[in-house]
């Protein structure tokens, strides 16, 4: 079960977004496998989107339309 948190923007960083498990999920099934990167903790969401070549608002949107659809 994931913890609610607040809304997750581009400037979240990643040790906040690993307490959500579908957020934590979309950003694995796009090759984003953050949770054993050592730059993940210091990283936001747009830096971690920007070294994988995504766009860091698409990917926001999507993670909050994911996270909208668990509650």
């Amino acid at each position: 079960r994931s913890i609610r948190m607040k809304k997750i923007d581009k400037n979240t960083k990643f040790n906040e977004i690993f307490e959500d498990k579908e957020a934590l999920n979309l950003l694995e099934e796009k090759g984003m496998h953050c949770l054993g990167c050592p730059f993940a903790s210091m990283e936001s969401l747009e830096q971690g989107a920007k070294a994988h070549g995504l766009d860091a608002d698409e990917l926001v949107k999507e993670i909050n339309k994911k996270r909208r659809k668990k509650k």
